[in-house]
């Protein structure tokens, strides 16, 4: 049985790498086509990442041809009128598409273009799935890393970062405030992508891949960090619950349980991890509340959803 063909449209982005090294590692049974989009690239592009040549196409209706399913690894707009009567995944919400995550609600048939959901959503999906009973009040902090806003985000941070150090002006194209080593509330007024809408979408993915539970209260805020989602969670449950019904409920190959003891979960220690990294501590003033302390990387939230919808999509073999 031939291989199927999954192009990668935007193989150079982060998200593009990201899911190229997990299906890479997978044993699908898929051929990879990697396109880049970048402007200027004309035919075949040849770069080096960790010492190896990577050999990418330019995005054209030819490079999409014959190919079973296309993933949107950046913002392309085009490169969906280009398409035609293929699986289209993209992962930017950037056309319109069925919200999904089958981390979170398991692997559903996929019909017609899908999106995978902001890796925050999934990541809080994930956590109040496993959650032994509805809560009765929640409270979710998110902390997004510069990551979040794709390599102009963390070049940004990286120069900001410099040129604080070195009393220069900060560019702030991406941000439009300083961003480095700085909490924030909100972007600049200018910035591409405001933190309240970051947040909407946040709560609409959440709401969908939820099904209509009710949702936490949510807010999602910068934190000066290059990768990794974070999020504070606090919990308040109808009835009386123990820590270890907690930690039974919890535990899974998705979640990476920090008992007492044990370093708590950071945005450096998930780096590359699949699924949450879990810590729990009891309120002293609610005796029904906990506090959680979670981490994910975002980008691999993205690419192994990715990987579980092509896997029901095109069932297990090997990926060349």
């Amino acid at each position: 049985m031939a291989n199927k063909v999954v192009a990668i449209v935007g193989a150079e982005t982060l998200l593009g790498r990201e899911v190229r090294e997990v299906l890479e590692a997978s044993h699908l049974n898929i051929t990879l086509r990697l396109l880049n989009t970048e402007e200027d690239a004309e035919g075949q592009i040849v770069t080096r990442e960790n010492d190896e040549l990577v050999t990418m196409d330019r995005l054209s209706p030819e490079s999409l041809s014959g190919a079973d399913a296309v993933i949107l690894a950046t913002n392309a707009v085009k490169a969906a009128g280009m398409i035609k009567k293929t699986q289209l995944i993209d992962l930017t919400a950037s056309i319109p598409a069925t919200v999904v995550a089958p981390m979170v609600t398991g692997p559903l048939p996929i019909q017609g273009p899908s999106a995978i959901a902001n890796p925050s959503a999934i990541a809080v999906g994930l956590f109040l799935k496993r959650l032994p009973m509805v809560p009765e009040r929640a409270v979710v902090e998110v902390f997004e890393p510069a990551s979040a806003r794709g390599k102009e985000g963390i070049d940004e941070l990286q120069q900001q970062t410099i040129n604080l150090l070195s009393f220069k002006p900060l560019p702030q194209k991406v941000f439009d405030t300083q961003a480095s080593l700085n909490l924030l509330a909100a972007y600049g007024e200018e910035a591409p992508l405001s933190l309240a809408r970051v947040e909407e979408q946040v709560v609409e993915h959440l709401g969908k891949l939820l099904g209509g539970a009710r949702l936490p209260s949510l807010r999602v805020l910068h934190a000066p960090v290059f990768h990794g989602v974070m999020f504070s969670a606090w919990i308040e449950f109808p009835q009386p619950v123990s820590r270890v019904e907690l930690e039974k409920s919890l535990a899974n190959e998705l979640v990476d349980l920090r008992n007492p003891g044990v370093e708590l979960p950071t945005n450096v220690g998930v780096a590359g991890q699949t699924g949450l990294s879990v810590s729990i501590t009891e309120d002293r003033q609610q005796p029904n509340a906990y506090w959680f302390w979670v981490g994910a990387d975002n980008l691999r939230l993205v690419a192994d959803n990715v990987l579980v919808a092509l896997t029901t999509l095109f069932g297990r073999g090997r990926v060349n």
